[in-house]
């Protein structure tokens, strides 16, 4: 039998870190070598388990966390969260990226400017009538995911192109 003083043994796990082995005298005097064996085997096991789960915790955070920046690169369709374009494509159009216009049905749309919107389907035939902006035709913009009218497309005759994409529509 060891010594009282004997508080642990310190030994490499298989897995490279420290496990600490209470040593028998930590236990009952009733107990039998192979309960203590069969007790500190449980200990063991249960520090890899909690050392797993752990790890598992790690990656699963870095994981969200990593699909989180990935969205947030990204402007997305309030709908189905499509990829719609990005914030580094804001555009100023006549002296502001943001506008506010009345459509002649009495709706008011509150619209960003955007060099490009890759996530969008361009409809229709382009039309100048009840255009917001002077000299530009514009065609109607839509999620190309789940095709809701996200805002619209405008060209000019000069061959000036952007997206007034209706920001109550994103995320």
């Amino acid at each position: 039998m060891l010594p009282r003083d004997f508080k642990n043994i310190m030994a490499f796990g298989q897995i490279g870190y420290i496990v600490q082995f209470p040593v028998a005298s930590e236990y009952p005097s009733l107990m039998s070598l192979p309960e203590i064996i069969e007790k500190q085997i449980q200990q063991i096991n249960y520090q890899l388990y909690i050392h797993s789960t752990d790890k598992k915790r790690k990656e699963d955070t870095k994981s969200k966390n990593k699909e989180k920046e990935e969205k947030e690169k990204y402007i997305l369709c309030g709908t189905c969260e499509n990829k719609i374009t990005q914030p580094t494509f804001k555009l100023e159009i006549n002296g502001a990226f943001r506008h506010t216009f009345l459509n002649p049905e009495g709706h008011v749309f509150h619209i960003g400017c955007f060099q490009e919107a890759d996530g969008c389907a361009v409809f229709g035939e382009p039309t100048s009538e009840w255009s917001w902006f002077k000299e530009f035709t514009w065609r109607n913009a839509r999620c190309n995911q789940c095709l809701k009218q996200l805002g619209w497309y405008y060209h000019s005759h000069l061959d000036q192109f952007f997206f007034g994409l209706i920001l109550d529509s994103l995320i």
